[in-house]
């Protein structure tokens, strides 16, 4: 099933977001979502402190959406700049 291309804008930085496949394991319905990639976006770049001083816990979190047409958006915590990097679909209309 080919997941149709989505043009979301991130509301804290404009920057277009991106499909990616959820890990396997992952618990998740919506096994394709969206989320910010922009690790300019305040949103991503204030999340650092933000978890470190309510959680001491070393992650941040990226806006994502897990329904294009609902475009509800949610946070998705990561715990490296590079996570989830290898799971972002470059082609969203060729995904299966």
């Amino acid at each position: 099933m080919a997941t149709k291309a989505v043009e979301i804008e991130c509301p804290h930085c404009g920057s277009r977001l991106k499909a990616f496949r959820m890990p396997d394991g992952s618990g998740w319905d919506a096994q394709v979502q969206w989320a910010c990639f922009n690790d300019d976006c305040p949103y991503y770049r204030d999340g650092w402190e933000w978890m470190d001083q309510q959680y001491a816990a070393r992650a941040s979190y990226r806006y994502r959406v897990t329904d294009p047409l609902a475009a509800k958006g949610s946070p998705l915590v990561v715990n490296s700049p590079s996570m989830l990097l290898d799971l972002i679909i470059e082609d969203p209309e060729s995904a299966c």
